[in-house]
């Protein structure tokens, strides 16, 4: 599932990083956050699917979905991020950027974890689309 994830990314990186300037960098941010908030709405309540093929199916659609906005709020951040930081405070401010990316791939699974301990399968998936509203 997370493959898909990734080739979404690739995919809507590339397109939205050629068509940014038609979107808007704050649009683009804010279209990606609303898919990712659908994405995680959906991952939510994807235990309630009892069919097997139409959990598969909702699956790879929901991945893609997520894909679809992370690859959006990727380009648009960094572009924001170049466009809105001085020449001499660009690199490090990107740096800054991908370090929190970083620390959100390592500790997120743990926190996560940490939530299906406490609330069961829904509560992870209801506060990441908390975190993005």
């Amino acid at each position: 599932m997370s493959r898909t994830q990734s080739v979404f990314f690739i995919i809507s990186s590339y397109y939205f990083g050629k068509n940014l300037r038609s979107i808007g960098k704050e649009n683009a941010i804010l279209i990606g956050c609303s898919l990712e908030i659908v994405a995680q709405a959906c991952l939510a309540i994807l235990n309630q699917v009892e069919d097997t093929r139409k959990f598969v199916v909702f699956s790879f659609l929901t991945q893609a979905l997520a894909g679809l906005g992370s690859g959006l709020n990727s380009v648009a951040s960094l572009a924001l991020i170049v466009a809105i930081s001085k020449k001499k405070d660009r690199a490090n401010n990107i740096g800054y950027n991908e370090a929190a990316t970083g620390i959100g791939f390592l500790a997120g699974p743990l926190f996560g974890s940490f939530m299906f301990e406490l609330g069961g399968y829904e509560l992870p998936f209801a506060a990441a689309c908390k975190y993005f509203t």
